[in-house]
C-alpha cells in the first residue's frame, strides 16, 4: 500500500510539471480547444484565438489549412496526395454545348461561402472553348469514381454547389507581348454554406496568421490539382508536387509584383486544368495543438509549357488581400 501511495505521488508531480509547462506557454479556453481540434459547430460562432483577431470573415488555423495524418509519410511530375490532403481544393464545373459537365479549373475554398481561384477561369477565352461555368465540385479526390476510399476508410461524397455570383477582379488583363496577365483572381460565391468535414475545409489566407514572415527564394512551397499529366490532359485522382519559390528577378515571366514564380525543375509543375488552384506554404504555428498547417501562397495563373525548367507564375495572394475583404460578404 506504501509503495502504491508512493507511485501514486510521483505520478501527480510529474503530470503538474506537464501542465505547468503547457499552460504557462499559453492558457487556452475550451472553446479554443476545441478549435483547434476541428469541433466548432459554427464557423459564425468560433471565438477568435490570440493572435488572430484580424478578421471575421476567414477561418482561423485549427479551422483552416488542416494536414492529414499521413502528410508527413508529390500535378505535373507529382504524386499523389493522400485521402483528405487539400481539403479546400476545388473542382469547377463548365456546362459544354453538349450539355455535358467538364471540369477545366479549380479553386481553394476560403470560407462557407467563397471559393478563390484565377480570373482567366471565369472569364473571356475559356468561356467559348469549354461553356458556362455552372456549378462547383466540393470534396473529390478521384474525379472519375463516385466513391473515393483507401485501404483504411471511404471520405463523404462530393457536394455540388450552384454559382450565386462571379466577382473577377475589375482590371484584370492579358499584358501584350507576354503570354501572361495580370490582376488575374477571381471569388466565387456558392449559392448554399459548404458543410465541412473530414475532406472538406478551408485553406488559411495569409492575413489570419500575423507571424508570417516573407518568402525567401528556395523555400519550399506545394501544389496540388488534378491538371495536365502528359500522357492525359487531367489527372484523375488529386496530385501534389513541391516546388521552390523563386524571387520575381529570376523569373521571366512576371510582370510586376503582383505576381509569385515558383518552379524551375524538369517535369515538376503546374500546368493546364491547375488554373486557379493553389500553392501553398506549410507554416509552423508554435502552438501544440495545432502546429503545422497550410497557407495559400499564390494562385495557379501562367506559364510557358509545363515542367521545362522555367519557373512558372502565381497570383500572389498577399497583394490582393485587401480585395478579397473588400468582395467577400457575410
Amino acid at each position: 500500500m506504501l509503495g502504491f501511495r508512493l507511485l501514486l505521488i510521483k505520478i501527480l508531480i510529474i503530470s503538474a510539471i506537464c501542465i505547468c509547462k503547457v499552460t504557462s506557454t499559453y492558457s487556452m479556453t475550451n472553446d479554443e480547444s476545441d478549435i483547434l481540434h476541428g469541433e466548432q459547430k459554427d464557423n459564425d460562432e468560433v471565438p477568435v484565438l490570440k493572435g488572430f483577431e484580424n478578421s471575421e470573415l476567414f477561418p482561423r488555423p485549427g479551422v483552416c489549412g488542416p494536414i492529414s495524418a499521413k502528410m508527413f509519410l508529390n500535378v505535373y511530375g507529382g504524386s499523389e496526395a493522400s485521402l483528405g490532403d487539400f481539403t479546400w481544393l476545388a473542382n469547377l464545373e463548365y456546362k459544354t454545348d453538349d450539355g455535358d459537365l467538364e471540369v477545366a479549373c479549380a479553386g481553394n475554398i476560403i470560407n462557407k461561402r467563397y471559393i478563390l481561384t484565377a480570373a482567366h477561369c471565369v472569364t473571356g477565352e475559356i468561356l467559348i472553348k469549354k461553356g458556362q461555368l455552372v456549378s462547383v465540385r466540393v470534396g473529390d479526390h478521384n474525379i472519375d469514381t463516385a466513391k473515393d476510399c483507401n485501404e483504411y476508410v471511404c471520405i463523404d461524397p462530393p457536394q455540388y454547389l450552384g454559382i450565386e455570383k462571379v466577382i473577377a477582379h475589375e482590371n484584370y488583363r492579358k499584358v501584350t507581348g507576354k503570354r501572361g496577365s495580370v490582376n488575374d483572381i477571381a471569388l466565387l460565391r456558392v449559392d448554399r454554406d459548404i458543410e465541412y468535414s473530414k475532406s472538406v475545409a478551408p485553406v488559411c489566407l495569409p492575413s489570419v496568421v500575423p507571424t508570417l514572415k516573407p518568402l525567401e527564394p528556395g523555400m519550399k512551397l506545394t501544389a496540388a490539382g488534378w491538371g495536365h499529366i502528359g500522357s492525359r490532359s487531367y489527372s484523375p485522382v488529386k496530385l501534389t508536387v513541391s516546388l521552390p519559390y523563386v524571387a520575381n528577378e529570376n523569373c521571366t515571366l512576371s510582370v510586376d509584383e503582383s505576381h509569385l514564380c515558383a518552379g524551375g525543375r524538369f517535369r515538376e509543375d503546374t500546368c493546364s486544368g491547375d488554373s486557379g488552384g493553389g500553392i501553398f506554404r506549410l507554416h509552423h504555428l508554435e502552438l501544440f495543438q495545432a502546429p503545422f498547417i497550410w497557407i495559400i501562397e499564390g494562385i495557379v495563373s501562367y506559364g510557358r509549357g509545363c515542367g521545362l525548367e522555367e519557373p512558372s507564375v502565381y497570383t500572389r495572394v498577399t497583394s490582393f488581400m485587401d480585395w478579397i475583404q473588400q468582395n467577400v460578404l457575410e
